[in-house]
Order: structure tokens, then sequence, then C-alpha cells
């Protein structure tokens, strides 16, 4: 998760071949196989972040593969860990602006309550 942040920092080509080559939802994947583990929940947020940012497929991409639900698993699970709250906010942030089905999934799904407890 760490790397594929890193991949995705600058422009919108490499953000597409990411998401084209799987890299949402092998995030997705590790998110949801390691809950507990709060470097992979960190950098799998941080990974959304870049990866979702701006690029209308890579969110659609995201929404397909219930990012956003494993997002919200990560804020409950990490309730105390402020970085954990923030980065997550920021990974719906990403995946949801621009984006309405993502946003009514991701609300379906909690999103906006553990945003507000977050704060």
């Amino acid at each position: 998760c760490k790397l594929l942040r890193g991949l995705n920092i600058e422009g919108n080509a490499v953000k597409c071949q990411s998401g084209e080559a799987g890299a949402i939802e092998a995030v997705v994947a590790a998110l949801g196989a390691h809950l507990t583990v709060e470097d992979v929940q960190e950098w799998g947020c941080r990974a959304l972040i870049n990866v979702c940012d701006c690029v209308a497929d890579n969110q659609a991409k995201a929404g397909a593969a219930g990012a956003y639900v494993a997002v919200v698993a990560a804020m409950g699970a990490h309730t105390s860990s402020s970085l954990i709250q923030e980065k997550a906010s920021w990974a719906l942030s990403s995946m949801t602006s621009g984006h309405a089905g993502n946003r009514i999934k991701a609300g379906a799904a909690g999103a906006i309550e553990k945003v507000v407890t977050a704060m």
C-alpha cells in the first residue's frame, strides 16, 4: 500500500494505470485482510486518497470494490488513532468528491457517522 501511494502522488496517467492494473482491488483486499494492523490501514487509506483523487474511473472502481466499506471498517477498528481517522476521512473524500453514487454508498455504509465521530 505504501508503494502504491508513492507511485500515485503525481499524474493522472499513473493513477489510471494503477486503476487498470487492479491496485484499488488489491488495497481493498489488504484493508480487509489486515483490519487490526494500523500501518496497513494508514497506507491503504493513503493509497486510496492518491489513486482516486481527480480520476472518475478510479472512483467508480473504488465504489464497485467496496472501498468505502473497508475505510469505514478501518475507522471503526481504530477509533483511538487520530492518524487513521484523518487518512480514512481523506480517503472517503477522494472516493466521493464528484461521484454521487459513491456518496450514497458511503453514507449507507455509515461513513457520515464515522467522520462526525472522528471530528
